[in-house]
C-alpha cells in the first residue's frame, strides 16, 4: 500500500475515532452483526485505491486506472474507465440488480436537453426492510463520488475528498 493511501486511511480512522460520540451504546442486533461480519477490509481498501487512482482496475482494454472523477468528465461516454461505471459493476458483482436494487437517476445538469446522455447522474441503491412495523420508515445514506480540479482531465482522483466522502452517513427522516 502506498504511503499516501496509508496516510489517508489512517487519517480517516483517526478522525472517525475522535468524532465518535462518547459513551454511545446500543443493543446487540444479530442482523447488524451479520452485515458487519460480511464486510471485507481488503475489499474496502481496494475500492479506495481504485477510486483514487492508486490501483488499476480491469477494463475492456486491460488493466488501467481511473484518472479522474471530475463531475465534468466522469459521465462522458468516451471516459473509460469511469468511476461511475466501476461502481455499477461492483454493485452487480455483489449481487445487486439494476432496476431492482439500484437505479440511475439522471438530472439535467450541466447540459440539459442539449446532451441528455452526458448529464450528471445519481446512483440510488435500495435496501428493503423486513420489519412490517417499520415499512414507512426511511434511512437516507448519502455519499458522493465526484471530485473537482482545475485540471479535470488528469488531476481529480479525489483521494483526500472522496475516500471520506464515499463513506455513507445514515440520516433518518
Amino acid at each position: 500500500m502506498s504511503q499516501f493511501l496509508r496516510f489517508t486511511l489512517l487519517s480517516f480512522i483517526s478522525i472517525s475515532l475522535i468524532l465518535s460520540p462518547a459513551g454511545f451504546t446500543c443493543e446487540y442486533d444479530p442482523l447488524v452483526a451479520e452485515i458487519l461480519s460480511a464486510g471485507d477490509q481488503d475489499h474496502w481498501v481496494g475500492w479506495i485505491a481504485a477510486l483514487s487512482s492508486a490501483a488499476p482496475i480491469p477494463s475492456d482494454s486491460g488493466e488501467t486506472i481511473i484518472r479522474t472523477r471530475s463531475s465534468y468528465v466522469m459521465f462522458e461516454l468516451d471516459q473509460t474507465p469511469s468511476a461511475f461505471t466501476y461502481l455499477q459493476e461492483e454493485l452487480t458483482a455483489l449481487g445487486f440488480t439494476e432496476g431492482e436494487d439500484f437505479t440511475i437517476h439522471t438530472y439535467a445538469y450541466p447540459y440539459g436537453d442539449r446532451y441528455p446522455e452526458r448529464n450528471w447522474k445519481n446512483l440510488i441503491l435500495t435496501f428493503s426492510g423486513e420489519d412490517p412495523r417499520l415499512r414507512n420508515e426511511r434511512i437516507l445514506m448519502v455519499a458522493h463520488l465526484d471530485s473537482t480540479s482545475g485540471q479535470k482531465m488528469i488531476l481529480a482522483p479525489g483521494a483526500d475528498d472522496n475516500a471520506s466522502g464515499c463513506t455513507a452517513e445514515a440520516l433518518p427522516f
